[in-house]
């Protein structure tokens, strides 16, 4: 009896752990409208920013930032109700930790759909730019670059101890695609009190001055501690992530979806969510990491993928 075939868009995301595609359903969108922030809501989001700064970002103080925001907010609003000052917190509250999960949902899934080969931290020479020169030429010079050689970046702004302003960066370079040499140095370095070697780009140094090229392997660029800079800017400082483009977070694929139940098919789906179509793809199935002239190009490997659905 001859099989029945079903060709299907998918979204296909990377959890960390495996691909997973998710049949599309076309909805139509509708515009949301934009709230307008009222004195409160303003007053509120610089109590919140403030909150982070004294280092209470971690899940395990939120008690102590919802008392610190409520602080905040009575001595501007002393004649409001206390308990629907105190409702209102927890709900903005709520609001930012589920932007903050979103964000990180987005971070992770970015990470892992892409391949990345360099973590590297860039600086700047007082003698060659000035801080607002460095922000803004080397924001310019990654574009640039990602235009014209295909870089790929996801990359945060962090001030140090001494308030120095500098740059985390996650870089995927193409192969014959560096610019400038990469050279070993080597240096005293006065705080760690010993000699240190590092990998540094010719000419990010000529511009800006130091930075370090460290290569990495895809699996500790997306749960080693290079993914764990990024992590941690987001959580802490609720860090606005700079992203090149073409880094989506889900691909959009076709896939062969094979509804007959029979016994010689493998199963590789699992129930994931209620009331979701999601079926669990084996790594060697999807190719994330291949390009067309530069460009991220996913497709399938596999000429016949076979799937047993299971509709929940």
């Amino acid at each position: 009896m001859e099989q029945t075939r079903y060709l299907h868009s998918c979204n296909v995301i990377h959890d960390g752990s495996h691909y997973i595609a998710t049949l599309i359903r076309h909805k139509k969108q509708t515009k949301r409208k934009r709230e307008e922030l009222l004195e409160i809501d303003i007053r509120f989001n610089e109590a919140y920013n403030a909150s982070l700064q004294f280092g209470l970002s971690d899940g395990k103080k939120r008690k102590e930032q919802m008392s610190f925001v409520l602080d905040a907010l009575k001595l501007d609003f002393p004649l409001n109700d206390e308990k629907e000052l105190r409702e209102y917190v927890q709900a903005r509250l709520i609001k930012k930790y589920i932007c903050l999960s979103e964000r990180l949902k987005r971070l992770k899934r970015k990470l892992c759909l892409h391949q990345w080969n360099y973590f590297v931290t860039f600086t700047y020479d007082d003698d060659k730019c000035s801080e607002e020169v460095f922000r803004k030429k080397l924001r310019r010079c990654l574009t640039n670059l990602h235009t014209r050689r295909g870089w790929k970046y996801m990359c945060v702004w962090e001030r140090g101890e001494t308030g120095r302003l500098h740059m985390h960066a996650i870089i995927y370079v193409p192969n014959g695609a560096m610019w400038g040499s990469l050279e070993q140095k080597e240096a005293y370095n006065p705080k760690k009190k010993k000699m240190e070697k590092w990998t540094q780009n010719s000419e990010f140094s000529q511009r800006f001055g130091r930075n370090d090229f460290d290569p990495i392997c895809p699996v500790r660029a997306k749960s080693g501690n290079s993914a764990n800079y990024l992590w941690k800017y987001v959580i802490k400082e609720c860090a606005k992530l700079i992203y090149s483009r073409a880094v989506p977070d889900k691909v959009e694929l076709v896939l062969d979806v094979e509804s007959d139940f029979q016994s010689d098919y493998e199963c590789i789906i699992k129930k994931i969510a209620h009331k979701v179509i999601k079926f669990v793809l084996y790594d060697d199935i999807i190719d994330c990491t291949a390009e067309i002239n530069g460009k991220f190009a996913p497709h399938i490997i596999k000429n016949r993928v076979n799937f047993k659905p299971d509709y929940i």
